[in-house]
């Protein structure tokens, strides 16, 4: 059982750095194509290549950390619910419960602070994002997939969080499924009250996480940003943002 789920972590991991690496290379090779749309000199050119790539590079390189440590932690509690169905007691279970909410929670409170900055990140990029899709006409889509590739980096690690939250509350019900032999149903109640009672998830100064937060969030900011640029495509007119377009040949 350590062997594969040890495999199989491995082999997520690889999925997770081959998609964070293609979001790296995606926002370096659109900057190029939007200074040549654009006219911009070999300087222009060079300059914002290099800092895309470096301020990309380091919010996806965190990222890329966050993600692994999210990783780990849904394998420690499949590889918990695997021993627990193999051969375990209510009382082993409640102990061993113990210990693995108590490493989600410190593992949690460490890394909490940087997933809010990296939230606040996200939040600034959004204005970024209404600024290049209300300044720059279709012909400049390249443009925003820089700042679209880190917001999407961002927005998997915390999905990946909230599933940590999401597998803690699946397993009073699993606990609640087995049998433990004749006599074992008080002990199975208890520890099933146990662990619905430590309200074990993945915490972010003592709110948990959950997919449903993270897709509310998500939907609202989405809807703000569609709203915006509504409202700026109607009232403002095209003067107020004018567009910016290549030179012809």
């Amino acid at each position: 059982t350590d062997r594969s789920f040890s495999d199989w972590q491995v082999r997520q991991g690889r999925v997770d750095a081959i998609i964070l690496l293609l979001l790296w290379l995606v926002s370096i090779a659109s900057e190029p194509i939007s200074r040549t749309r654009l006219g911009d000199g070999a300087a222009a050119w060079m300059i914002g290549t290099t800092s895309i790539a470096m301020c990309s590079g380091v919010i996806l390189g965190i990222v890329s950390g966050l993600v692994f440590l999210c990783r780990s932690l849904s394998v420690m509690i499949d590889a918990f619910c695997c021993d627990m169905v193999n051969d375990m007691q209510p009382q082993e279970i409640a102990e061993m419960w113990n210990l693995t909410q108590a490493v989600l929670r410190q593992t949690s409170n460490t890394i909490g602070t940087c997933l809010v900055v990296l939230c606040v990140v996200l939040a600034g990029m959004l204005p970024v994002l209404l600024a290049d899709l209300t300044v720059f006409d279709g012909s400049q889509a390249p443009v925003v997939l820089p700042t679209l590739c880190v917001s999407c980096g961002i927005t998997y690690v915390l999905f990946l969080a909230a599933q940590v939250s999401e597998q803690c509350v699946r397993i009073p019900a699993l606990v609640n499924s087995l049998s433990f032999g004749p006599g074992t149903d008080v002990a199975r109640q208890l520890t099933v009250d146990y662990i619905t009672s430590s309200a074990a998830g993945f915490y972010v100064f003592g709110t948990r996480l959950t997919t449903t937060m993270v897709a509310k969030v998500m939907y609202v900011c989405i809807i703000v940003m569609v709203g915006m640029m509504t409202r700026l495509d109607t009232s403002s007119g095209p003067s107020a943002f004018p567009s910016v377009v290549a030179p012809s040949s």
